[in-house]
């Protein structure tokens, strides 16, 4: 899903959301937390890159990621 701004809300890289100290997040596109890419596990598909709050959520995605990537 594209936002009017241009970023992606789909756990790619940049959500756009800041965190106190700045730092860009980036939305865990199988359970929808704000995570840190800089400290996130993460996981490429289609070219691009996706971060995760866990390794549990990054190894779902993998399993299926057209499931989390598709918007009802």
């Amino acid at each position: 899903m594209r936002r009017s701004s241009g970023n992606l809300d789909d756990g790619r890289i940049v959500f756009g959301a800041r965190s106190a100290a700045g730092a860009t997040k980036a939305r865990d596109p199988v359970c929808g937390m704000l995570v840190d890419p800089s400290a996130a596990p993460q996981a490429s598909h289609a070219g691009h890159s996706y971060f995760f709050c866990s390794a549990e959520c990054r190894n779902k995605f993998q399993s299926e990621p057209e499931r989390f990537l598709t918007t009802p």
